[in-house]
């Protein structure tokens, strides 16, 4: 659990003291980071895309942070792909790969693994200009209003995919039940839901920097959904031993982690 000594952040701090590029190279440094995580993450969420059965071209990112591993996996299947972040900041860095400026992050690991669980029907630079040409808008959004994505009035996506939002942008359980709703209402009857979701984890660490994080559980989550009007709601779950270490820093203290799928009614 976070130690009373720690000054945690919150949402409201994103835009002043969070860096990018920092949370990438620590989080998401390479494909093979936290054990295999992302790889985990990315075959998962490919499989779905690839087995699923929901129609329509449409698909948003909600609360994509900074990274693009997500939207690179989508865009196998989806040629119409939203990137809603709340920080501008990631917002800008999003941005810089789109327009592959030279700062931007460094992809292509990712998007070589990518190239691989599609059988390598196409080059990592193929690969990257369709990513590239499939994000059709990067927007701020908030999931603490009715509509998320206000001002703008968009119709139902196909599919919403979210990994790590609701929990770091969510102080308590209420907040979170009424941030499911909201991003339900985003998605059409029928749409699917692919969400990333860390459990038991009440903080995490960013350049020795601290960032609040709602521990979560399975059935609280699943609930959660139930309430949104979800269902066919399937879980693969992990369980890791607690603690994440960095350079001798404990940078999370997750419990474990867990990929939903659910259909929207």
């Amino acid at each position: 659990m976070a130690s009373a000594e720690r000054t945690l952040y919150s949402v409201e701090d994103y835009n002043t003291v969070f860096n990018p590029q920092g949370y990438i190279k620590e989080s998401y440094g390479t494909v093979e980071h936290y054990e295999g995580l992302s790889k985990k993450l990315l075959e998962i969420v490919f499989q779905y895309f690839k087995h699923g059965s929901f129609s329509g071209p449409r698909c948003l990112d909600f609360g994509c942070g900074p990274v693009i591993h997500l939207m690179a996996t989508a865009s196998c299947y989806f040629n119409d792909i939203t990137a809603a972040e709340f920080a501008s900041n990631n917002r800008r860095e999003i941005e810089k790969w789109i327009k592959n400026e030279p700062d931007a992050w460094d992809w292509s690991g990712y998007i070589n693994y990518i190239c691989e669980l599609d059988g390598n029907k196409e080059t990592c630079e193929e690969r990257t200009e369709k990513i590239r040409q499939s994000i059709k808008d990067v927007i701020p959004c908030d999931v603490f209003k009715s509509n998320p994505l206000e001002p703008r009035e968009v119709d139902p996506y196909d599919v919403i995919m979210t990994s790590l939002c609701l929990e770091a942008a969510c102080m308590d359980r209420e907040q979170y039940k009424m941030a499911v709703k909201n991003v339900a209402s985003l998605l059409k009857s029928g749409g699917a839901l692919v969400a990333f979701v860390i459990l038991g984890q009440t903080f995490y660490d960013v350049e020795g920097k601290y960032y609040h994080s709602l521990s979560l559980d399975k059935p609280f989550v699943v609930k959660c959904l139930e309430e949104a009007d979800f269902v066919e709601i399937e879980t693969v779950q992990d369980l890791p031993l607690q603690e994440v270490h960095l350079d001798g820093r404990v940078i999370s203290d997750y419990e474990g982690w867990m990929v939903v799928t659910a259909k929207k009614k």
